[in-house]
């Protein structure tokens, strides 16, 4: 899996791309002009904090996740249960994966993963 480069590592190479093509990056809101010392650090400064503050909330996110699991809470889309017997009855019947996804009230998808395999055979 392709890791995530954190956006304060994003920040500083799109301003070391500016300084190589001869760009001054300038704020007028945040007052910071990186054409000097201070606008550098400044700029170096809030790359950093946002960071900290992006990874401070991923942590929190995954332990509160793993925390309401840990309790028995679903997390996730909710479940939609539908008749099985039911549908591999239609579906024997040779209604169509389409007709059955509507009938049943669930996608298509979700049809042919839950049926049997031998009713996904007989397409």
């Amino acid at each position: 899996a392709e890791e995530e480069v954190p956006a304060g590592i994003k920040m500083m190479d799109a301003l070391e791309e500016f300084r190589s093509l001869g760009v001054d990056f300038v704020s007028q809101t945040e007052g910071i002009d990186t054409s000097s010392a201070m606008g550098k650090l400044i700029f170096v400064f809030l790359a950093g904090i946002a960071e900290f503050e992006r990874s401070l909330i991923t942590e929190r996110v995954k332990a509160g996740i793993r925390r309401a699991q840990e309790d028995g809470v679903h997390c996730g889309r909710p479940r939609v249960g539908f008749d099985v017997n039911r549908a591999v009855e239609l579906k024997q019947q040779g209604l169509s994966w389409k007709k059955l996804s509507r009938q049943m009230g669930v996608s298509v998808s979700t049809l042919r993963r839950t049926l049997p395999p031998l009713v996904s055979q007989q397409e």
